[in-house]
């Protein structure tokens, strides 16, 4: 597996976005953050390469701002 095709969960996903859980699902339903992948009856996560685009495109979006 890609190393950022791998699955994060939501502690982690804290840490790279510097976001809390709050603003994390928040943003996701208002549909601005990626969607979460479900990996269990009662857990979900993140692909990384997801995660990863969403801040690049923040980034680059504020750049131009």
């Amino acid at each position: 597996m890609i190393e950022s095709d791998r699955i994060v969960r939501i502690q982690e996903v804290v840490k790279i976005t510097g976001l809390s859980r709050r603003s994390i699902y928040r943003a996701m339903v208002a549909g601005i953050f990626p969607k979460q992948v479900d990996v269990g009856m009662r857990a979900a996560a993140w692909m990384l390469s997801d995660v990863q685009a969403w801040l690049s495109s923040r980034q680059t979006a504020g750049w131009s701002a």
